[in-house]
């Protein structure tokens, strides 16, 4: 038995669920007066838990490749080589951001990467394979679910668990929170987003730092899914002294921009460069502390409110527009990002 196949077994084990012992039964059994309760909640947590189990050995080889590279940093700089020393610090920064350096590669790094590169392959393939077995088992034990609620007449309940199986098919968060405040993506983690023209994203405690390569002037961090509206869009973000700049298809938003000016620049979601606005005194938060940013892209209209005072608002069709959310320092600023979220208004 692999190790997450047995990773798979221990949790299934302990939890009694997606088994033929446990909280997945066999759909003819559905409606048995013999079969359990079955509470959405507890399948919800029971599937979040396995998730964990599933991805541990990837996480484990994560957590030994960065291991493994602190100890190749401090043998470089030991020996004095600074070309090396910097090349490795890269690769541990890029690493975080599933992105491997290209320059300065010399042979003690590259063979570190090729083992990880080997082993993260086999690790794939086959927790591939396992989360698309269990996800399978997950979701037949939701319709089962979802008929026993709707033959008990349980009709609000049913719809609860379908709209549970549409959320898993959409690979949305699950949670409780999540499907009571229509929470659709969240950022908790590096990878979750790609850095683009320069970026670089870290995380430092429970804040994300957002800073650009040096020579380049503005990019961005874009969460990985797209969404069409209706949407909202949530941010805690401080910069330490320019440029926040927040992206959403054709949307523009610049708060603090480098000339110093403190009109707000905007543009329309679906026009895009060809419409934006300059409004006067709107453009301006305090460097160096938290701001709530709130961004509603509806399907006839979209508003930009910061520290709950609506700066902007526009209105025209954007029913048709999908794209992913980006938010980026520009030009020597620094971002940290504390809260950035998308849901279903």
């Amino acid at each position: 038995m692999n190790r997450i196949r047995r990773h798979a077994f221990l949790i299934a084990a302990f939890l009694g669920g997606f088994s033929c012992h446990g909280a997945l039964a066999d759909p003819a059994d559905a409606g048995s007066p013999s079969r359990p309760t079955v509470k959405l909640a507890d399948l919800i947590f029971q599937w979040e838990v396995k998730k964990v189990e599933l991805l541990q050995p990837l996480t484990q080889l994560q957590e030994n490749y960065d291991g493994a590279l602190e100890r190749l940093e401090k043998d470089v700089q030991s020996q004095g080589k600074l070309d090396r020393l910097l090349a490795v610090k890269k690769e541990r920064e890029g690493f975080r951001q599933a992105v491997f350096v290209k320059e300065g590669v010399f042979p003690d790094l590259l063979k570190l990467r090729e083992i990880y590169q080997v082993e993260h392959a086999k690790i794939q393939q086959t927790l591939d394979e396992e989360i698309a077995e269990a996800t399978a088992s997950f979701t037949a034990e939701l319709e089962v679910l979802k008929k026993e609620r709707t033959r008990a007449g349980e009709f609000e309940e049913a719809l609860k668990v379908a709209e549970v199986i549409e959320r898993l098919k959409a690979q949305r968060p699950l949670t409780a929170d999540a499907i009571q405040s229509g929470l659709l993506w969240k950022f908790t983690q590096p990878d979750q987003v790609r850095a683009v023209d320069g970026c670089v994203v870290e995380k430092v405690n429970d804040l994300f730092e957002l800073r650009m390569l040096p020579g380049k002037g503005w990019g961005e961090i874009q969460t990985g899914d797209s969404f069409s509206p209706p949407l909202e869009i949530r941010f805690r973000v401080a910069t330490d002294s320019t440029n926040i700049r927040i992206t959403y298809a054709g949307f523009l938003a610049i708060l603090n921009h480098e000339s110093g000016h403190e009109a707000l620049q905007i543009r329309d979601p679906r026009l895009g460069k060809g419409a934006t606005q300059m409004i006067e005194g709107k453009g301006i938060v305090s460097a160096g502390e938290f701001h709530e940013i709130e961004i509603g892209i509806l399907k006839d209209r979209f508003y930009f409110i910061v520290d709950n005072e609506l700066r902007a608002e526009g209105q025209g069709d954007y029913s048709r527009l999908n794209a992913p959310v980006g938010i980026g320092p520009a030009y020597g600023s620094r971002l940290q990002i504390h809260r950035f979220e998308v849901y279903r208004p």
